[in-house]
């Protein structure tokens, strides 16, 4: 039992029970794993984003702004998986018509799919000469969409210009909540972003984002927007607000054909603040690999050159005020490369997150000015609240009470699964299984640098008959991983087989583990027990204001930005895992060479995967969902959502297909 830290000394005891140990690792605080995921974000991330800025820097012509755009467009719609079709009918419904203070309102139902039902208002003047322009308000994060007052004012404010408005509601709020239970009259997730997060995570595995949702619909309203005799269809234009900023950004870079003018509220910033000051974005602004293809905020709003383009900021907004003023640099920088009659620009207030009403009168101004030649006069505008009543499109408040043949995006996603399944079942067994074994090693090496695991012991002793050695080591670049090895100590040193341990709470778990660790241990097998990235000892230090876990938490800021450079959480951690098989061969004593991976609950799932792409034999335990549950589940298991989202996985292999091909190289134990 011989020391590994003082040359010729012996272990010493240091405790009588393994909880002891797992108190020794909490109290040790291994200082070089606290930064690392935010430090390697940057790292990673900032030279990616140097693609699209050099290339906009150098546009002079007509055809290289033409060239770069199709890249920008086709890159964010192929991230968001595509575009559901347009060749379908609208087949919108007026279900009522009102006068308002100065103003008819319509409470308009089109469906942007088949039986997608998308709730609108339309908003037009009393009187008109010939078609005017059409203003789409794509909304923002708020049960009430359309309902809400900003909107309302920013529409009756446009209306008041002499604009005819779309305001639409989005999936998950206003009239369009997918998961309301008719039978109990009851909402059960907790906020229209809540509904958001619930349906995007299974978009993930599909290899989506709920944005090509959002986008389609939008592209819908312009399409319905065009088709009213009220509206000229080369002058439309859109605005919104929040997550209503991110949709018309969005609408911007996948239809800038159809927009003559825009102006995003109160989102553009751009991915360097945004990572570096650790804001969360929203699930629908997560698009998978657009970080990895050099997108940023100015590249989604470039694809609008020439066309006028105004930014609309808050001072005291939470979307970091460098990225903004970054961005509005650069989009008037390629403006002006292209020879743009006017350069982009910006209206802002002293306020906090809102679409206030001071820019709602700058947009007025400015569509007014870039759609019709002059200004308006605004001086007698008074907002006045509409009741919801007035503006409802159903009877009963939500589409789901309303029409029976309702699709929802969970209908879509378990079709599409089963489409997927399909397809993927026709595949010869050999090819299916190779193909699923090159995505899956693609997926996890990708961006990640291997290393030499350097392993240093920070601590060892005796604990009751256990040897413990607490270890850190390189587990790629820009990564320390850490962890504690443990064998009887009647076992002297002499080499023994290694079990790599992954289970939830790694090294803060080891007395939940107790009677596992002393079977593997009487049954003459040493027990690895590692923490890899985002797990107990190697959990990072906690960015902006929000907790670890839930909701837009820390690991979900990191995984957000992890799925745009094409990585994740899952694909991290297992690579990590491999990577442990270096470890116990790095230490200075004969080592044998037999290693298995032990997986426990969501961590299985790691285990499965290092096990099959390294040839390692695997044993696991434990409950955890397949991929293909989550999609087909209308409530899905939420609690450990960033452990298992691997983009894309579901278009390859689910769980059992893993299970299946391990059995077949004789890896399952």
């Amino acid at each position: 039992m011989k020391s590994m830290i003082n040359e010729n000394e012996r272990l010493i005891p240091r405790g009588r029970v393994l909880w002891e140990i797992e108190a020794r690792m909490k109290n040790m605080g291994m200082v070089e794993t606290g930064n690392n995921m935010h430090q390697d974000l940057m790292r990673r991330a900032f030279p990616a984003l140097e693609k699209c800025e050099n290339w906009r820097r150098s546009i002079r012509t007509p055809e290289e702004l033409k060239q770069y755009q199709d890249y920008v467009r086709d890159t964010f719609i192929e991230s968001i998986g595509g575009l559901p079709s347009f060749d379908t009918p609208l087949n919108p419904q007026v279900r009522r018509v009102q006068e308002v203070g100065g103003f008819i309102v319509e409470n308009v139902i089109f469906e942007s799919r088949p039986h997608v039902y998308v709730t609108c208002n339309l908003y037009r003047p009393l009187q008109q000469e010939g078609p005017v322009p059409g203003i789409l308000i794509p909304l923002g994060h708020t049960d009430e969409g359309k309902y809400f007052d900003e909107y309302q004012r920013a529409a009756q404010m446009l209306v008041k210009a002499g604009f005819v408005v779309l305001t639409m509601d989005p999936v998950g709020e206003g009239e369009r909540f997918e998961h309301f239970e008719p039978d109990i009259d009851f909402e059960p997730i907790q906020g229209c972003s809540g509904e958001h997060d619930l349906l995007d995570w299974k978009c993930k595995l599909m290899g989506q984002s709920l944005a090509r949702y959002f986008v389609h619909d939008g592209m819908r309203g312009l399409e319905y927007l065009a088709s009213r005799p009220e509206v000229d269809a080369s002058r439309l234009a859109v605005t919104g607000h929040s997550g209503g900023g991110t949709q018309t950004s969005m609408l911007m870079c996948a239809a800038a054909d159809r927009i003559a003018a825009a102006a995003p509220c109160s989102y553009t910033t751009d991915l360097q603040a945004m990572i570096e000051y650790g804001k969360d974005p929203d699930n629908e602004m997560i698009w998978p690999g657009v970080i990895r293809a050099g997108i940023d905020y100015a590249d989604i709003i470039s694809v609008m050159a020439p066309k006028p383009v105004l930014l609309l900021t808050n001072r005291y907004d939470f979307f970091p005020r460098g990225g903004v003023d970054r961005t509005l640099e650069r989009i008037r920088s390629l403006w002006s490369q292209v020879g743009a009659k006017s350069l982009p620009e910006i209206a802002r207030t002293y306020t906090g997150h809102s679409y206030t009403q001071s820019l709602a009168e700058a947009v007025a101004h400015f569509f007014a000015l870039q759609l019709t030649g002059r200004d308006v006069d605004l001086g007698d505008f008074e907002y006045r609240r509409l009741d919801p009543s007035v503006l409802q499109c159903t009877a009963s408040g939500q589409v789901v009470l309303e029409f029976p043949d309702l699709r929802t995006v969970q209908t879509d996603l378990t079709e599409q699964l089963a489409e997927l399944t399909k397809q993927k079942n026709a595949l010869e067994p050999a090819l299916r299984k190779e193909r699923a074994k090159t995505w899956l090693a693609e997926t996890v090496q990708r961006g990640h640098e291997a290393v030499e695991p350097h392993v240093r012991v920070n601590d060892e002793g005796v604990c009751a008959h256990y040897i413990y050695r607490v270890l850190v080591w390189r587990a790629q670049e820009g990564y320390f991983n850490n962890g504690v090895l443990l064998r009887d100590m009647r076992r002297g040193d002499q080499p023994l087989p290694t079990v790599i341990a992954l289970w939830p709470k790694g090294t803060q778990a080891i007395e939940l583990h107790s009677n596992w660790i002393h079977r593997q241990c009487a049954a003459g097998r040493q027990v690895l027990i590692i923490d890899t990235a985002a797990v107990a000892s190697c959990e990072p230090h906690k960015l902006s204001n929000s907790n670890m876990y839930i909701g837009w938490s820390t690991l979900f800021t990191i995984q957000s930005y992890l799925i745009e450079l094409g990585d994740s959480i899952a694909a991290l951690r297992i690579f990590q895992a491999m990577q442990a098989l270096k470890v116990v061969p790095d230490l200075p004593m004969e080592q044998d060479p037999r290693f298995t991976f032990y997986g426990e609950d969501d961590f299985a799932f790691y285990a499965k995967v290092a096990g099959w792409l390294t040839g390692t034999p695997v044993e696991t335990s434990g409950c955890y969902q397949t991929f293909a549950e989550i999609v087909t589940e209308k409530y899905h298991d939420q609690t450990h959502t960033m452990d298992w989202v691997l983009p894309g996985v579901l278009q390859y292999l689910d769980m059992e297909d893993i299970d299946s091909y391990l059995r077949e190289d004789g890896l399952m134990i």
